[in-house]
């Protein structure tokens, strides 16, 4: 699942959906386009958000909270 948002000052988000353990657990990746930068969200599994990364740079790695199946990949 993608999400794009386009910012008053420009800036086109994407936001994509990585399901993880099953149907309840995902990471997250916020793309910045114009700034080719990535943020995660969640990151369980680093390999799964590294395929994703292209040309872009992670500059950023959040937790929502600290158990495992959300933090793994940090």
């Amino acid at each position: 699942m993608e999400e794009v948002h386009q910012l008053e000052n420009g800036v086109r988000l994407l936001v994509q959906l990585i399901p993880e353990t099953g149907e309840s657990n995902f990471q997250y990746l916020i793309y910045n386009d114009n700034e080719k930068t990535i943020i995660t969200v969640d990151c369980f599994n680093p390999d799964r958000a590294l395929e994703r990364v292209g040309d872009n740079q992670i500059v950023a790695s959040l937790a929502t909270h600290h158990h495992w199946d959300h933090v793994g990949g940090i």
